[in-house]
């Protein structure tokens, strides 16, 4: 049996606000439980704040680290298992978005970003919005039509059988984002020129290189301000920056706030 849930509805504490057409929810677990088959009336993205979670649907698991994000269409139907002390925020688009979904909305239920795309900079975006409770009509208009317009960057557009080696340069950015890369090296690393590299990969992900790793960077840093008591200067050094004016400039570039104001928050 499948459990249909409404807008605004989802299992644990949960706390919604309908602005524009579109209900964003805080949803919180304190402990650990197994989700019937359900499904949500409207589609949403949803942003795992802390905690841990897996989700099953189609066949396909996704296990949700912090600041991973997915994207649901309407009426899917997944169980999900939670995890005690796990928060997270979705974003529901109601019927008054069925056009602009209809032309941007990813087709397939699976789509989804661990590795700092810009539809998560968006989401946090709007989520602090509601945290700090500066939502407007306007504003939460003009940051969905951002995020949908985004949706894009969620994966990559390569057909990963025919490149390989982009596969393997992703990995070894996501393994290696913390260190001092360079793109020659990386370029011999995976057998190709460096411009065909550049171009390859800003292809196949919507950014370059060095952006794509920044945004890696700034992801963790995001984790250890939220998870540790780390100095901001000992989270720039760990993370390869050479000072924390650096990283608090490259923080505030990606996030809109700075190390301290986003340590700050909830």
């Amino acid at each position: 049996m499948t459990v249909d849930l409404r807008a605004g509805e989802f299992y644990g504490n949960t706390v919604s606000q309908r602005v524009a057409g579109v209900v964003l929810s805080t949803v919180a677990h304190d402990r650990e439980r197994r989700l019937p088959l359900h499904t949500h009336e409207l589609p949403f993205l949803c942003l795992l704040l802390e905690g841990q979670y897996e989700e099953e649907a189609a066949g396909q698991l996704v296990r949700y680290e912090p600041l991973t994000l997915v994207f649901h269409p309407a009426r899917l139907a997944h169980s999900d298992l939670v995890f005690p002390e796990t928060r997270m925020f979705t974003v529901e688009l109601s019927a008054a978005w069925d056009g602009v979904l209809a032309q941007y909305a990813p087709k397939a239920h699976s789509l989804y970003t661990h590795t700092g795309a810009e539809p998560l900079w968006i989401m946090l975006r709007l989520y602090e919005a509601l945290r700090d409770r500066t939502l407007s009509e306007l504003t939460v208009q003009t940051l969905c039509l951002e995020l949908v317009g985004s949706f894009d960057r969620l994966e990559p557009s390569e057909d990963p059988n025919s490149t390989p080696w982009l596969r393997s340069l992703r990995s070894i950015l996501d393994e290696r984002y913390a260190q001092h890369l360079e793109i020659n090296a990386l370029a011999r690393e995976v057998g190709v020129h460096p411009v065909h590299l550049s171009r390859a990969f800003r292809r196949a992900y919507k950014v370059n290189a060095g952006d794509y790793v920044h945004r890696r960077r700034i992801q963790q840093a995001c984790r250890m301000l939220r998870e540790s008591q780390t100095s901001i200067a000992a989270i720039a050094e760990d993370l390869g920056y050479t000072d924390q004016s650096h990283f608090s400039r490259m923080f505030r570039s990606i996030t809109g706030k700075t190390p301290g104001r986003y340590r700050a928050g909830p």
